[in-house]
């Protein structure tokens, strides 16, 4: 019950026609496992007219089509949003100032986003408790939707430097080092810089939606590899009922293995050739996913949701759903099966 289960309180203050300021406050099962209260999202809106706004404080990376309702998964046609897409960025929650630009012309709505921000967060840690540490991500950000009608269509392209340590990345990098300076460099995330790009459109009428993204996250010199994701999504309404289905895919760009780490075996224990290969294949999620979902409107303001998900990584992958049990076979992985039940309400 703890995968998807949150609530979450905000509030919103207008203190004149200029200024307003909103907060929000959620709990929900973090990557410590427990759910200990957070503020993901606390800002001062300046309305500098009626189609140009700047917000400071903290907000939701504003990469994808779904951003801004990660909270509120009532205003999401799925259980959850797609991973193979909205897990390309290591940002959810950042602090920054951002600035929105609106205009219309010929039936179009035109929508600027340009930002600058900072975020802080764990990651959980595959197989084992605990976390791993992510330092700092700052990011430059820019964003264009155009909305006519039924259709938005929405791009967008980040930029920034990421660091991050864990204890046994630490433990491996040292071990190296010394016999090669330039592989431990190359391995490490400390300031990598990483350019994420994504592209997205939505058509929604009263009887169809259809949504389709793409990302695309480059990652310099660093044991994570370049990285792609793409779905889409169909589905039909009939009256309070709406069946959907969305197809997946990751594809992760690079070797599993460097040749420095290759040429470490006669010095060294071999152990550390193992290490440094199992590193970059554990950066390796290319997975093909099929979700089957049907959503009940079961009251104005809530909707219940069924769904259920055939994930297949491919051979010598880790897939998305990384937590694996001692026995499972990496080089040949077995097809899993993952069904929900949610009941998504705003109150």
């Amino acid at each position: 019950g703890g995968l998807d289960s949150l609530i979450a309180f905000q509030a919103d203050v207008f203190f004149n026609e200029k200024f307003d300021a909103g907060i929000q406050i959620s709990t929900y099962r973090n990557p410590d496992s427990d759910y200990q209260p957070e503020v993901s999202m606390a800002q001062l809106r300046w309305n500098i007219k009626d189609n140009a706004t700047i917000r400071a404080g903290r907000n939701y990376n504003p990469a994808f089509i779904h951003s801004n309702t990660r909270n509120v998964r009532y205003a999401m046609p799925w259980v959850r949003p797609p991973l193979e897409v909205y897990g390309l960025s290591p940002v959810y929650i950042q602090d920054g100032v951002e600035f929105f630009l609106g205009n219309e012309f010929d039936g179009y709505l035109l929508d600027l986003h340009f930002s600058v921000t900072e975020s802080h967060f764990e990651n959980s840690r595959a197989n084992t408790k605990g976390t791993d540490d992510v330092d700092v991500v700052n990011q430059y950000f820019a964003g264009i939707i155009f909305e006519k009608d039924a259709f938005t269509f929405k791009a967008s392209y980040s930029k920034g430097d990421v660091s991050t340590s864990s204890p046994l990345l630490d433990q491996l990098l040292n071990f190296i080092k010394p016999f090669s300076p330039s592989l431990a460099k190359d391995l490490a995330i400390d300031d990598d810089a990483y350019n994420l790009y994504t592209l997205g459109i939505q058509y929604q009428t009263l009887d169809w939606l259809i949504i389709s993204e793409y990302g695309y996250r480059e990652l310099e010199d660093s044991f994570f590899r370049d990285q792609q994701g793409f779905y889409f999504t169909l589905g039909r309404v009939f009256g309070k009922w709406m069946p959907y289905a969305t197809i997946a895919r990751r594809w992760t760009d690079g070797p599993d293995n460097d040749s420095r780490a290759t040429a470490l075996g006669p010095l060294i224990d071999y152990s550390v050739n193992d290490s440094t290969d199992g590193l970059l294949a554990a950066t390796r999620f290319d997975t093909t996913s099929l979700s089957l979902g049907l959503s009940y409107q079961a009251y104005e303001s809530a909707t219940l949701k069924m769904q259920v998900d055939w994930i297949q990584p491919d051979d010598n992958s880790w897939g998305l759903y990384t937590n694996h049990g001692s026995g499972y076979d990496f080089t040949n992985p077995d097809d899993d099966v993952l069904f929900s039940i949610n009941l998504d309400f705003v109150f």
